[in-house]
This record gives structure tokens, sequence and C-alpha cells, in this order.
């Protein structure tokens, strides 16, 4: 119950015309000789909290509809009445008396005020209202001529009353899903377990994969070295060419009048030098030859790596092309050298222009000294 009751009411309800009975708090006791209404006070009660007994062997002799009320601690008062063959239940949060009740019944539900509930049409239950407000039911009720509280129940009644108390079915579906879904997790802790064990097996199949990971990013990291080499090595090519070309025009230049002999001089020494460096460039095609090589069997141990002796021959190629780094350093610095002699080259190139100019400018078409045409 949600508290405790304050009050009982009965009107028309076998011996009991109109009584009302004021409870204290804690236990109370009704006490009086027989036949003066103590058990009609307790049927009053059983009336209101489960609707029984039923029919009509609780009018009183006197006539008049039968009534009965209780008030809850709270203040809530749950009434209990039938008028002629139409049985009530009210439910107000406060207490009121008979006819406040009967004006409630007959007011239309819409102009109802909300707090006040009315149920009829319930049948031999009790309204689930007015279950929820009481939290009462017949196993709370013993009479006079009853057993002792279930010593003379069959096992089945027994079983069907501790259900209604704890609600053994919920807790029995409650137990069953629980072991249902112990059986599950169990399974699928085993196949997780089965499927972890296969999975570390694969894995050690690949146990390889690291090492080869690291040497695959190392030929890639030296594949990306040996194109940036063949760029330089292109641009060199182009350079080798143009110097060329500056010789073919330096050997044209290469005689003139003696008056630009010293000129010349530096050119045949420029000469001299530019012969040096196609030297060198004739050593560096044969290195970048040598890295196309490398390259071919670069891209061959690419696809052996799974097998150790593919690694340690990528490996020895790695120490090898790092020797090959060595002489491309090497020759970064004879390229720049050769950077600074075509540059010298150039200027002196333009300052014989400038000096061819002048020449042929101040001499005639033929040499004075020697009658050779000048070209």
């Amino acid at each position: 119950m949600i508290g405790s009751i304050n009050s009982i009411h009965g009107k028309n309800f076998q011996s009991w015309q109109d009584i009302t009975l004021d409870f204290n708090s804690g236990v109370n006791a009704i006490v009086g000789p027989s036949d003066c209404g103590k058990t009609a006070g307790f049927r009053i009660l059983n009336w209101i909290f489960n609707n029984r007994p039923g029919g009509n062997e609780f009018h009183s002799w006197a006539g008049g509809d039968p009534y009965g009320d209780v008030v809850l601690s709270e203040g809530i008062q749950i009434c209990r009445l039938r008028i002629k063959t139409t049985n009530y239940y009210v439910l107000t949060p406060a207490k009121k008396s008979y006819d406040d009740i009967l004006e409630i019944i007959a007011t239309p539900p819409e102009k109802r005020k909300k707090e006040d509930r009315v149920f009829d049409g319930f049948g031999t239950t009790v309204p689930e209202p007015i279950k929820n407000a009481l939290n009462v039911s017949d196993i709370n009720f013993q009479f006079q001529l009853d057993d002792p509280f279930m010593f003379g129940e069959t096992p089945g009644n027994i079983a069907r009353k501790l259900n209604e108390v704890v609600d053994l079915a919920i807790i029995d579906k409650a137990l069953f899903n629980i072991n249902q879904r112990y059986r599950q997790e169990v399974n699928q802790l085993k196949n997780a377990e089965d499927k972890k064990t296969k999975l570390v097996d694969e894995l050690e199949e690949y146990s390889w994969l690291p090492e080869a990971e690291e040497s695959l990013t190392e030929l890639e990291r030296l594949d990306s070295s040996i194109i940036s080499n063949k760029q330089q090595a292109l641009a060199l090519e182009i350079i080798i060419k143009e110097i060329y070309h500056i010789e073919k025009e330096i050997d044209q230049v290469s005689v003139g009048p003696v008056r630009a002999e010293d000129e010349v001089r530096e050119l045949i020494e420029l000469d001299n030098q530019i012969d040096k460096n196609v030297d060198l460039s004739d050593d560096l095609n044969n290195l970048i030859d040598v890295i196309d090589a490398l390259q071919e069997e670069i891209e061959k141990a690419q696809g052996c790596l799974r097998f150790e002796s593919a690694v340690q021959e990528a490996i020895a190629l790695d120490h090898n092309i790092a020797e090959k780094c060595n002489d491309r350093n090497k020759f970064r610095v004879l390229l720049d050298h050769i950077k600074v002699e075509q540059h010298t080259f150039n200027s002196k190139k333009l300052k014989l222009e400038i000096i061819k100019n002048k020449f042929h400018e101040l001499m005639p078409s033929e040499c004075p000294l020697c009658g050779q045409e000048v070209r």
C-alpha cells in the first residue's frame, strides 16, 4: 500500500447504515460483541480493495444503495458504490462526502474535474488505477474462519499467490534469457578463440613482410635516386652538346689577325680545358650505363623480395649504389666546374665577337701584310 488507512466509511452495507471509523497510525483493533458489525467493516474493506463479495448479499436490510470508502494517509479517497444495477469506483485526491461523490458520478465526463476519476463497467476485477493506489490484493486479507495463512492452500494456489507477489514468471523468463545469452556468449567466445588461433597461424606465414617492406622502401628510394641521376645525366649531355658546338665555333674563330693573338691563345687554353671536361663527360656516360644496369638488377630484385637471397643481393646493390653516389657527388662538383668554365667561355666568346667586329671595321678584306683574305 502507498500509505496507511486514515478512515473507513460504510453506508447501507449489511448492518452498517452510516458508520465512519477513524484509525490511528500503527496497529488498530476493532473489538465488540457478536453481531455488532465488526465483520461487516472488514467486508467493506474487501469490497473496496478486491471487489468482493459480488451479488446483492451485502445489501442492508434497511435498503438504499450500498457504499464504502477509505481515505489514505496521503489524503486520497477511494470510493466503491452500487447504484441500482451499476457498480462504480471513484478516485479523488481529497476527502469528499457521500453527496459529493454522487454529484461527481452524475456530472458528465466532459464537465467533470480532471482529478476526479470515475470507473464503471469493470466486471469482477478492480480497475488498474485503483489497484495502483491501494497496492493490495486478496492475499492481504484473512477472514475469521479461514485456515492459517497458506497452510490450507494447494501447491498450485500457493505458487499462484507467490507469483502475484514477486511475479515468478518474470524471474523464470529472466533466468531463461540469461542462460540463453550465456550459451550464446560462450559459443561466440569459442568461435572467436578458434578464429584467433587460425589468424595467428596465418600471421606466421607473413612474418617476412616487415623486413621485405623495409627492403622495398629502400629500393624505392634508390629508384628515385637513379631517376634523379638520369635527369642530371641528361642535363650534362645537353651541356656536352653545347660544348661541342662552342668548340666548332672556337675552331672557326681560332684563325685571325695577330692583333687577336692573346684572345685566341686564351680560347685555345679554354678549348684544352673543355677537352678534359669532355673526357670526364665520357666517364659520366659510362657511369650512367652502370646505373642503368643497376636499375635493371633492382627491377629484377623487386620481383623476388620474398626470398632471402634476393634481399641480400638488394643489400649488396645498395652498398654498390652508395659507392656510385660518391662518384655522382664528384661529378656534381665537375658539373659545377663545367658551368663556371662555360660562363667563362661565353664571356670570352662575347669579347671575341666584339674584337672580331672591331677588326672587320678596321681591316680591309685582304691582309696588307700577307695578302690573304681576312675571314
